[in-house]
């Protein structure tokens, strides 16, 4: 929340201990963003593209994810990424 700029090499990515549909809003949301919404495989099972900043409708796709990965609005589709991808990652522990 707040931030200003996202570039286009960077995203947030939220990651949760279990599956589930993954509901996001956009309060205090500066920038528009699409959402990737990746399972436990790391395979793409929805993207929601270019949600308006500022917003506080609930966006979600209903199919299970373990992970959402935000990018800038159109990165997606500039990049052609697409549900069934599958993406690599891998998450530092935490203490």
């Amino acid at each position: 929340m707040f931030r200003s700029q996202l570039a286009d090499d960077e995203g947030m990515l939220f990651s949760y201990s279990d599956e589930d549909i993954r509901r996001f809003w956009m309060h205090n949301t500066c920038l528009a963003l699409d959402m990737i919404h990746i399972d436990k495989d790391q395979y793409i099972v929805g993207i929601v593209e270019n949600v308006p900043p500022w917003n506080d409708t609930t966006r979600a796709i209903e199919c299970p994810a373990q992970h959402v990965l935000e990018v800038p609005a159109g990165w997606s589709r500039r990049y052609g990424v697409q549900p069934g991808q599958r993406v690599e990652f891998s998450l530092a522990a935490q203490n």
